[in-house]
């Protein structure tokens, strides 16, 4: 019986410890901010210059996560998007879907007399918040104190005021009856099909996660799914990938975009749009269905309108 006892006591601590460790472990996991630095505007080639030191500079702080300037530049040149130290809300946004960027810095360099100015703004893309920070120095003076002047200025409004640079978090119960509201209370609503397969790297997912979102968020909404393309309505047919995009000491970032395309066998319209988004967890393959996921929410967002049209 004693032993029965201690064996069960032996078991529960165990158990116990192995919650709280992996409690532990979890909270080591901080919200990491993904942000995109564009070339800054300037007369000579120091804007870039500025763009590329101030990346590298905020690379190094744990709380950030820079969108790889390579891969900027080609969601960039896809899009035909030119982002100026004067962009608004709305470009940022653009910039946020395509790159996972939930900011963007841009800035400029000019000379008023015998002095030049670094100014430098950050973007949330949910919110179209503006923090902005600017630098002088004597014309021909140290360039590359001022971007580290900056890129500290910088950081410490990304880590500090990120509340206001990020949309408010809502519970499931809030989204729910904000989308509710959104479609306009209607009844009857169209049936839909959703394919949307996946794979992360050149491994193909067994439970797309995009997909499985989007279907989730709908079928609260009222609508009913149908598991044939013939007997929809709508039909949310694309394709989503996953990738490793680089690891802050213990945490894995992964990238995800999904590309979808809404035909309506009513109208025979035709929708398209597309979601990069970016998470960070211990573990590749959790954040991976993060990314996915997130992609697939803010996706079926946004394709309401299109399946509940207003009516005259």
């Amino acid at each position: 019986m004693h032993n029965r006892i201690r064996f069960f006591l032996s078991v529960s601590c165990l158990s116990f410890m192995t919650m709280n460790a992996t409690a532990t472990e979890e909270a080591k996991v901080p919200s990491i901010l993904t942000v995109a630095v564009m070339d800054f505007d300037s007369p000579d080639e120091r804007g870039a210059a500025a763009s590329s030191l101030l990346t590298a500079l905020l690379s190094t702080n744990e709380l950030l996560h820079l969108v790889e300037r390579v891969d900027l530049a080609r969601v960039l040149a896809e899009s035909e998007i030119a982002m100026t130290s004067g962009a608004n809300g709305d470009e940022a946004m653009k910039v946020g879907h395509l790159t996972g960027a939930k900011a963007i810095i841009t800035g400029r360099i000019f000379k008023v007399g015998d002095r030049e100015y670094m100014v430098g703004k950050c973007i949330g893309t949910e919110t179209g918040r503006v923090f902005g920070h600017a630098f002088d120095y004597e014309t021909g003076g140290d360039f590359t104190a001022s971007v580290d002047a900056l890129s500290r200025a910088l950081a410490e409004t990304l880590t500090t005021r990120s509340g206001e640079l990020l949309a408010k978090v809502e519970t499931p119960e809030e989204r729910l009856e904000r989308l509710r509201k959104a479609v306009g209370g209607e009844e009857n609503l169209p049936t839909v099909y959703v394919a949307i397969p996946e794979q992360h790297l050149t491994r193909q997912v067994p439970d797309p996660a995009a997909q499985v979102e989007i279907q989730v968020t709908l079928q609260n909404l009222g609508f009913t799914l149908v598991d044939r393309a013939e007997d929809a309505v709508y039909v949310v047919s694309g394709e989503a990938f996953s990738e490793r995009a680089g690891q802050h000491g213990n945490l894995v970032a992964c990238r995800a975009r999904l590309e979808i395309k809404i035909t309506s066998s009513r109208t025979r319209e035709i929708k398209v749009d597309r979601q990069t988004s970016v998470a960070i967890d211990l573990s590749e393959h959790i954040a991976a269905k993060s990314a996915l996921q997130e992609g697939g929410r803010l996706i079926s967002e946004r394709i309401l309108p299109f399946l509940v049209p207003k009516k005259n």
